[in-house]
């Protein structure tokens, strides 16, 4: 059984736009990529050599970039820094009861690497003879609870200024 094409038409009898369309012949005929005529191609004797490999190269780089991805490697870049303004300046403030000549420090860094840096201290003497000043004064000069004290001392002090 075979169908053959039917026209429809609107309400007024005209033939449908997609009708008028169809009935265009050039339309019908174009043929927007027309195929090359075999005249024109010719065979290589590679007989895809050159597809294959490009294939392949491009699989292999597909595999670095996925293994890469997955796995990946540190990359690490060391440089030195000849900047003064990156060092840490430790300021140590210590009265000890021996001549400066006795002592030293002994520091080792994060790598476990010992610094001789007793060298490179400045030894000042004790700036009050020990006899006149006992270290207990010193002790009670620096203790927590003495400097606790002074501080809101000097706040009630200042809160009195205030009022008067």
């Amino acid at each position: 059984m075979a169908s053959t094409p039917t026209s429809h038409t609107n309400g007024s009898g005209e033939p449908s736009l997609l009708d008028k369309l169809d009935a265009v012949a050039p339309l019908a005929k174009l043929d927007a990529f027309p195929k090359v005529p075999s005249t024109y191609k010719t065979r290589s004797e590679s007989r895809g050599f050159m597809t294959l490999f490009v294939a392949f190269l491009a699989f292999l780089l597909i595999l670095n970039d996925v293994g890469e991805f997955i796995w990946g490697w540190p990359d690490y870049e060391f440089s030195v820094d000849g900047s003064k303004s990156n060092y840490l300046n430790i300021n140590l403030d210590m009265v000890v009861a021996m001549p400066c000549g006795f002592l030293s420090v002994d520091l080792r860094d994060a790598m476990g690497d010992r610094l001789y840096l007793s060298g490179g201290l400045r030894r000042d003497g004790p700036s009050f003879p020990w006899d006149s000043v006992p270290f207990s004064f010193h002790a009670r000069l620096v203790s927590s609870a003495y400097i606790y004290k002074a501080k809101h001392w000097t706040r009630r002090a200042s809160r009195i200024s205030r009022r008067s």
